[in-house]
């Protein structure tokens, strides 16, 4: 399925302390290869429209409803992808799940399949050259932890993503 070029998604943000060093391998990376600058997240939902009038209840509900969760990831990966050129892999767990599902039951997203990553750098760049750039990080097999959501709205035209609310969680 396409991506919505401008719509909304909900991203995880980490709490632990040890992602300093996924940030430091981010900004080389985005500084390297003139990448656009993210913030690092696991997006949860995403490829949704929102309704001004009723967001606020909903961001309500979906607090309510949410705890603190962790992931693990699964080392790194890159795709033949701009958005998911290099990512942290993350696998899918009955946390992961149970959030997605409070996610999907107040604010419905697009019907893609969910690929939990966390990116490291959007662009294009040769398979060879990712393969060059994996071969020299080390392993990442973390236990992360979850303690925020951020909507966020999605202007991927132009390469730009809002943090328009912060979720405590």
């Amino acid at each position: 399925m396409k991506r919505l070029s401008n719509s909304y998604s909900i991203w995880g943000i980490f709490k632990n302390k040890n992602i300093s060093s996924l940030k430091k391998i981010q900004r080389k990376l985005t500084k390297k290869f003139n990448s656009p600058d993210i913030l690092l997240h696991l997006t949860l939902s995403s490829g949704f429209k929102i309704n001004k009038s009723s967001i606020n209840k909903k961001l309500k509900l979906i607090k309510k409803d949410s705890n603190n969760f962790f992931i693990e990831t699964n080392n790194f990966g890159y795709k033949n992808s701009f958005f998911e050129a290099l990512y942290l892999n993350v696998k899918i767990n009955k946390n992961l799940l149970s959030q997605k599902k409070i996610l999907q039951k107040y604010l419905p997203s697009s019907k893609r399949k969910y690929f939990p990553h966390i990116s490291l750098f959007y662009g294009k760049l040769s398979l060879k050259k990712k393969r060059e750039i994996l071969l020299k990080l080390n392993k990442f097999n973390k236990r992360l932890e979850i303690s925020e959501l951020y909507l966020v709205h999605n202007d991927e035209k132009n390469l730009k993503w809002t943090i328009l609310k912060k979720i405590k969680i």
